[in-house]
């Protein structure tokens, strides 16, 4: 008879979530990046319109916006950005992608690899773009190791394509692409990748 007392006690109590405690203590946090990102984010927004902002009176005109399509330094620039961002985009993918598959493989020094693939999210833009110039740069490493063997390097930094801009891109990219298709791949049920093997599928296919 005191079995059933005693297992009743020893039960923990579930407390009910208080959804108004939580949105109090997140005001805060929320409020502070509202005010510090959404407040002039508006601001430029109405300015750009011409509508009357913060202290500023206007009438809404797209004045503004045809003189800046008609500029030709910033429309050159802006097409220049979509490409390079386009042109990153894609080779972080793929390069992730080609990573994560090869992570997947049970090989000796599998961990010594993913460890090194999450060195350039400790590692600032800043340092990342001096590595790119010291190494790829005018007079950079690998100027000086090809220059022994009458080989040229090219000027990747001045490239019209962007290369050196690109480069530093995947170092930023890449690593969090690659956290991102591992944790899909990790999401997949060990029973199917079981069955896979089983089947005679090979590392690379599953």
């Amino acid at each position: 008879d005191l079995a059933l007392p005693i297992t009743a006690m020893r039960q923990p109590v579930r407390r009910r979530p208080n959804r108004w405690v939580n949105l109090v203590l997140l005001l805060p946090g929320c409020g502070f990046l509202f005010v510090a990102m959404a407040g002039p984010t508006v601001q430029l927004v109405l300015s750009s319109f011409g509508v009357a902002g913060i202290g500023v009176v206007g009438h809404f005109t797209l004045q503004y916006y045809v003189e800046v399509w008609q500029n030709v330094l910033f429309t050159s620039a802006f097409r220049f950005s979509l490409q390079i961002a386009a042109i990153a985009t894609v080779a972080s993918v793929i390069v992730a992608t080609i990573m994560t598959g090869i992570l997947q493989v049970d090989f000796p020094g599998r961990r010594v690899v993913s460890a090194l693939c999450k060195v350039p999210l400790v590692v600032p833009s800043l340092v990342a773009a001096f590595m790119v110039l010291t190494i790829i740069g005018p007079g950079g490493m690998a100027a000086r190791l090809l220059q022994p063997l009458g080989i040229q390097w090219p000027s990747l930094l001045t490239d019209p394509s962007g290369a050196g801009i690109i480069l530093v891109l995947l170092w930023n990219s890449v690593p969090v692409t690659i956290l991102i298709i591992s944790a899909v791949a990790a999401a997949m049920p060990r029973d199917v990748v079981e069955a896979a093997r089983t089947l005679g599928a090979g590392p690379w296919r599953i």
